[in-house]
């Protein structure tokens, strides 16, 4: 016990060299050797650095602060966990963006599929979808002064057409998406307007598409989880006063 209590005083206590200090100076060196680097808070800030840099996703932070708290910690039990920590998160994490991108992709096909239907039906949207049926009575029908409408399906996905009769050239497309998307979804693009609506946190967006399928038609986007994406020709708007009100004069 003795010789315990003299070494920790040893490894805590700078001694200045005197008379024969060199002779025994290697002996002195291997007691010290022996000293422990061990440090409670400093094994604490190397475990929290550690779960900061895992939160961050930084890998040569991790392995740096993994190092450290190995350097200050003592409790083996302690540091093993914490490695059990770190291979833990990682999965997650390395699990959640797995998840992220199974979901764009997703909803990236959903997009593109139902671009290609607006932009092959645009000029005749009657035939976008087989069961269409039309608005109003009897002399609606004579005149075909009405509104048709109609769905198909695409997978779990409805997508549906409202095109007047009359005029089939006003049309619009819509479905709704699952994940939050912007006008950038849909490819080439001119924006129009951005706002945010009213008493929501949700930005909205009013755009011309301008390549591929749909180009030519205009779209109305809201940033947010299955919210409907309407594609629609300049005539539809024309005709929908709702929407066109909802375009130019929403969240201002």
């Amino acid at each position: 016990m003795r010789y315990h209590q003299k070494f920790s005083r040893l490894c805590t206590t700078r001694h200045p060299m005197r008379g024969g200090a060199l002779a025994v100076l290697g002996g002195a060196l291997l007691l010290f050797s022996g000293c422990s680097q061990k440090d409670a808070a400093k094994c604490q800030q190397g475990q929290e650095g550690v779960r900061k840099s895992v939160q961050a996703g930084d890998d040569a932070l991790i392995q740096q602060w993994r190092q450290y708290a190995y350097k200050y910690c003592e409790d083996q039990a302690l540091l093993s966990s914490l490695d059990r920590e770190i291979t833990e998160k990682r999965a997650a994490e390395a699990k959640r963006k797995a998840e992220e991108a199974k979901q764009k992709a997703a909803n990236d096909q959903l997009v593109a599929l139902f671009l290609k239907w607006a932009g092959e039906n645009k000029a005749a949207p009657e035939r976008a979808a087989s069961n269409a049926a039309c608005e109003g009575g009897e002399a609606e029908e004579r005149s075909h002064e009405r509104w048709c409408n109609g769905t198909r399906t695409a997978g779990a996905h409805i997508l549906s057409v409202r095109y007047w009769e009359k005029e089939s050239a006003a049309a619009k497309f819509e479905v709704k998406i699952p994940q939050p998307i912007t006008c950038e979804a849909l490819g080439a693009h001119r924006v129009i307007r951005a706002w945010t609506i009213p008493n929501q946190p949700i930005k909205r967006f009013h755009c011309e598409i301008t390549g591929g399928p749909a180009a030519g038609l205009q779209a109305m986007v809201s940033q947010a989880v299955n919210a409907p994406l309407h594609v629609f020709s300049a005539k539809y708007l024309e005709m929908d006063a709702g929407l066109k009100t909802k375009l130019t004069s929403e969240g201002l």
